[in-house]
């Protein structure tokens, strides 16, 4: 598969699943509180000004990028994985933004306003009640 420009393999995501086993470590040092997050999905960025205000209302549909969100999810599967094995919360922000259609992207992952105020709102409900 590729993303970014490389190609990953098993060899790559066994070395992310052992980094992020050893990160989630290094940071339960310091709280019992831990969050793992998914990432988002990609998709193609509007190509032009009129495309952006055209997604931006909606008008048009946005475009998974294929591409690169096969890594993505992969790489949400071993942190999934991660969460359950370290007893961690896992939140799949990835799904939740997914029955949100309301949310649109201002580049290729990124979300406007109302989709990343839906996002802090949502971990610091977890945070707090965690």
């Amino acid at each position: 598969m590729e993303w970014g420009g490389a190609n990953y393999n098993d060899i790559d995501y066994i070395m992310y699943e052992k980094g992020y086993l050893a990160f989630t470590d290094y940071i339960k040092q310091f709280s019992d509180k831990v969050i793992i997050m998914s990432s988002f999905t990609a998709v193609i960025a509007p190509n032009s000004k009129i495309c952006s205000i055209l997604n931006r209302l909606r008008l048009i549909p946005e475009v998974l990028d294929t591409r690169s969100n096969s890594v993505i999810i992969n790489k949400n599967k071993i942190a999934q994985k991660v969460a359950n094995l370290k007893g961690c919360v896992f939140l799949d922000i990835q799904h939740e933004m997914e029955l949100h259609k309301e949310f649109r992207r201002s580049d290729e992952i990124h979300y406007y306003k109302n989709g990343f105020n839906y996002v802090a709102n949502r971990m610091a409900d977890l945070i707090l009640t965690e």
